[in-house]
């Protein structure tokens, strides 16, 4: 039985240099649910709709999803997103 890496609580990320390094690490698991089926839909649209010249939007979306694989492997990530919404939370029953 093969384990993903992604899953192996290994702090040691693949390299994210390349389009198809965070492509590769999506494929293994290393982003969120979903996200290597949305950033190649998300990558082929922006690069379709490029002029052929300036691929700006191409590499914000590759920019974007390395983003997405560092902070979920990030140790702090988890915490902050509970302590934000442990802080909408009291501000809505503040508001009631």
């Amino acid at each position: 039985m093969t384990t993903n890496p992604a899953d192996s609580g290994s702090p040691k990320l693949p390299p994210l240099r390349l389009v198809s390094e965070v492509r590769a690490a999506l494929v293994m698991g290393y982003g969120f649910p979903g996200d290597a089926d949305d950033f190649d839909a998300e990558f082929n649209r922006a690069v379709n709709h490029s002029d052929g010249i300036d691929f700006t939007a191409a590499a914000k979306v590759v920019d974007d999803y390395r983003g997405r694989i560092l902070a979920k492997h990030d140790p702090e990530w988890e915490t902050s997103i509970a302590a934000a919404l442990a802080e909408i939370e009291a501000a809505r029953e503040a508001a009631q």
